[in-house]
């Protein structure tokens, strides 16, 4: 919630989910995954992750007018899996390069930037980028 309010205030915002295979980095972004890639999930199911919480707070803070500011919300979706940067929304892409630059930061080239104009929209992008990720079978869980 603190982040959220900090980039509608104009401060960059990440979500980064590291760790060992098995440890819950997918289930504590998405949330259940049968349910959010549901085609008519529409959000509110208890066990949903930190995106679709945070989307629906982000847009519900944008509607409100948060700051008297007229907002512009863009979504990618990316994955850094066996050391290679995967463009999830443009897979055929193949592996982007990441770059710093003093006007942009740290970003990663080449990469399919979507304009959302609702919660929808931006949870459509999610779900893309879910269906498009690495999954590996293991022995971990």
């Amino acid at each position: 919630s603190g982040l959220i309010g900090k980039a509608l205030d104009g401060y960059s915002a990440t979500l980064f989910a590291y760790g060992q295979t098995g440890s819950g980095k997918t289930y504590s972004v998405s949330g259940a995954e049968h349910v959010i890639v549901d085609e008519s999930y529409t959000g509110g199911d208890p066990r949903e992750g930190v995106v679709p919480r945070a989307a629906r707070e982000i847009y519900q803070a944008v509607q409100n007018g948060h700051g008297g500011v007229n907002y512009s919300v863009k979504a990618a979706c990316f994955e850094i899996y066996n050391e290679q940067v995967i463009d999830l929304l443009n897979p055929d892409a193949g592996q982007l390069a990441i770059r710093e630059s003093k006007a942009q930061g740290f970003f990663v080239e080449n990469l399919l930037v979507v304009e959302c104009h609702g919660v929808s929209d931006l949870m459509e992008v999610f779900k893309e980028g879910m269906r498009n990720r690495h999954v590996g079978a293991h022995t971990m869980n």
